[in-house]
């Protein structure tokens, strides 16, 4: 459990959108699954009786497997990455019948001498290390993976020499939620990754905190080859059958292509049913979306802070194709806090699956962007409004983008641990059509009041765009020491 972080809601519908704005075709539609077909029962035939010998000579007996029992290792194996970090990378099960938490994990890496490549937090070699596998909680029945890497310049490790076991664990009394994976996909990107994304849909009648996500490719017989956890996806889900579609979130997640290649892939979720969380107004519009001259898709709007306090803010966007599958998903927090009654501008384009990928990118439908509850909260950090001076703006058709300068002051009396400017470009009719930021950080202990910092923001536009009658503001704040 995440008892130290402030778990908060938010009144707020995901909001999904055509992309009308968008040049990316319309795949072929998909046959509809069909149920597998029912194996009708077949006659055991009638075997006559035999005559039993007098003497039956004996029989060898195979050997019965003993079941394991407890939190135990299923398999693991090992694999050198495309950077050249050896991984030791498998999965555990829970075979008790409580639910357990705290797991602990102990690895052993050797060279061919024998000698021991691990260290200790103090940097000292040491014959084995401990560490967690990937979902915090497991139920009677559950598997997570596990990943342990040991960085490349270490050592040349002797795979022969690997061994993981359990060596901890201590109970939980969590309530396992109803929930479900669906519209997930497996892309391979390149030569070094594979791209896991879907859906994740809650299927309780409470709300849900999805505090894991991991996935893992496997090899025909399921055995894990790589492995890894996602931090991209909504972790408070409401009851199912929400009006406002706020019972599932998109995920996704890059895991290391293994050195054999993956027949499949499987998700691993901890998932707990919670009471109903505090909320916060906040209000999200979308105002744009479109490619740029890179092949990066951007999402544009602002999230208005409708509530009484000032909040920190998380928002996650998912990529549908016509179907329904997921393409890509990302999670980000907004730049700055929000005071009451303040909108703020987002750009959302970190995409790893969708960007530069012209097939993918082609199969893009519909989009989704919803406030995450868990890590929307009102915020310690205390903020302020800066003036900017002198901005200006170079307009660059050739390469779709307008790079907007100017100088910001900080023109309270406080010490600033950083400064931000936002810089959005609006059409002629006023819309907000493109938004993109620069963080200032003080070359000393801090920016003092008076300091006065330059800033220059690349705002990408959509090529061919006309932009006449296109306009720009800046919005400066800053953080207090």
């Amino acid at each position: 459990m995440r008892t130290n972080l402030l778990r908060f809601g938010l009144i707020l519908a995901g909001l999904t959108l055509a992309l009308a704005a968008c040049s990316a075709g319309q795949p072929s539609p998909t046959a509809d699954p069909t149920p597998a077909p029912t194996v009708a029962p077949t006659a055991v035939p009638t075997v006559p009786p035999t005559a039993v010998p007098t003497k039956v000579p004996p029989t060898a007996v195979p050997p019965t497997a003993t079941p394991e029992t407890g939190l135990h290792v299923v398999n693991f194996t090992s694999y050198s990455d495309s950077n050249g970090d050896f991984h030791v990378t498998g999965e555990i099960k829970n075979s008790d019948k409580r639910i357990l938490s705290e797991m602990e994990l102990t690895v052993v890496i050797k060279d061919a001498s024998g000698k021991s490549l691990l260290k200790d937090k103090n940097d000292k070699v040491t014959d084995s290390v401990t560490f967690s596998p990937m979902l915090s909680d497991l139920a009677p029945g559950e598997t997570s993976p596990f990943d342990y890497f040991l960085d490349g310049s270490t050592g040349k490790p002797d795979p022969k020499s690997v061994s993981v076991t359990v060596t901890g664990q201590h109970t939980s009394d969590i309530t396992r939620a109803s929930v479900e994976i669906q519209h997930a996909q497996m892309v391979a990107s390149g030569s070094d990754k594979y791209l896991v994304s879907g859906e994740i849909v809650n299927k309780s009648d409470k709300p849900v905190e999805v505090h894991d996500l991991a996935a893992a490719l496997v090899d025909v017989n399921g055995k894990v080859l790589s492995a890894d956890y996602s931090v991209n996806y909504t972790i408070s889900l409401l009851p199912a059958g929400n009006a406002d579609k706020r019972d599932s979130s998109p995920f996704y997640l890059s895991v290391n292509a293994p050195e054999t290649k993956p027949a499949d892939f499987k998700t691993y979720l901890d998932v707990q049913e919670v009471e109903q969380p505090d909320t916060y107004k906040v209000q999200i519009e979308i105002a744009n979306n479109y490619f740029d001259d890179q092949g990066i898709f951007h999402i544009v709007g602002t999230v208005t802070n409708k509530s009484s306090e000032t909040l920190t803010l998380q928002i996650v966007a998912g990529l549908y194709d016509k179907d329904g599958i997921v393409l890509d998903a990302y999670s980000t927090s907004s730049p700055v806090n929000a005071a009451p009654g303040e909108v703020m501008p987002f750009d959302i384009s970190s995409f790893d699956n969708v960007n530069n990928n012209p097939d993918e990118a082609n199969r893009l439908n519909h989009f989704t962007v919803q406030v995450d509850d868990y890590f929307t909260f009102p915020s310690a950090i205390e903020t302020v409004a800066l003036k900017s001076s002198g901005d200006k703006a170079a307009k660059d058709a050739t390469a779709a983008q307008w790079t907007i300068t100017g100088k910001v002051s900080n023109t309270t009396t406080k010490a600033l641990s950083s400064e931000i400017v936002m810089a959005e470009v609006f059409d002629a009719k006023g819309k907000l059509v493109a938004v993109n930021y620069e963080w200032i950080t003080p070359s000393g202990d801090s920016l003092a009041p008076g300091d006065v910092s330059s800033f220059k923001v690349v705002v990408p536009l959509e090529p061919g765009i006309d932009t006449t009658g296109y306009t720009f503001k800046t919005l400066a704040k800053g953080e207090v020491k």
